[in-house]
């Protein structure tokens, strides 16, 4: 648990933190693992059905998931979740089945899978982010359009700061006590 919760704090303040002149982002969370990839986050409005759209996925063999638009911060968590479940997944040390799973796991900071989806996991009739891991925002917009979501006008993954009540983390970007 320590380490999700680890890797995820730097990816909660990869925006905003500059050490040394280096961007964490870049120098932990891409170059590090050496894994290439692309994603595409695009805000979606309530989703009424989250078991159909996930059907829906399937069957056009989509590599995607659905995410509870309040858990997300930015489009560079988003990426940093997806670096570490790759590299997790590449080196047989993953808890989940699937990209998708492990995912969700990195971004929600759990180990259980029931926790994540709590944590993280789109919920009925509030808005989501629909993640395609392999794509652009472009693509991701087109691929929600095809499993029937309804592109929210907002669309953009911008900086949102009611996810750092989620996982605890004050908007000075220390952390909690608890996690010391």
């Amino acid at each position: 648990t320590a380490g999700r919760v680890t890797a995820n704090y730097v990816c909660w303040i990869a925006d905003r933190v500059i050490y040394e002149g280096c961007n964490i982002y870049e120098d932990c969370c891409i170059l590090t693992f050496g894994i290439d990839f692309m994603i595409g986050a695009i805000r979606a409005e309530n989703c009424r059905d989250a078991g159909a759209v996930f059907d829906r996925i399937k069957k056009f063999g989509m590599q995607a998931t659905l995410i509870d638009a309040n858990a997300v911060y930015s489009i560079k968590q988003l990426e940093a979740a997806l670096a570490l479940a790759k590299m997790a997944m590449k080196e047989g040390r993953a808890v989940g089945k699937s990209v998708e799973m492990e995912f969700l796991l990195w971004l929600s900071c759990e180990i259980h899978v029931g926790n994540a989806i709590a944590k993280a996991g789109a919920k009925e009739g509030k808005e989501i982010v629909f993640v395609l891991l392999e794509g652009n925002e472009n693509e991701a917009k087109e691929a929600a359009k095809m499993v029937g979501l309804k592109i929210s006008e907002a669309a953009e993954v911008g900086e949102n700061k009611k996810a750092l009540e989620i996982f605890g983390i004050s908007e000075n970007g220390k952390e909690p006590e608890k996690m010391l």
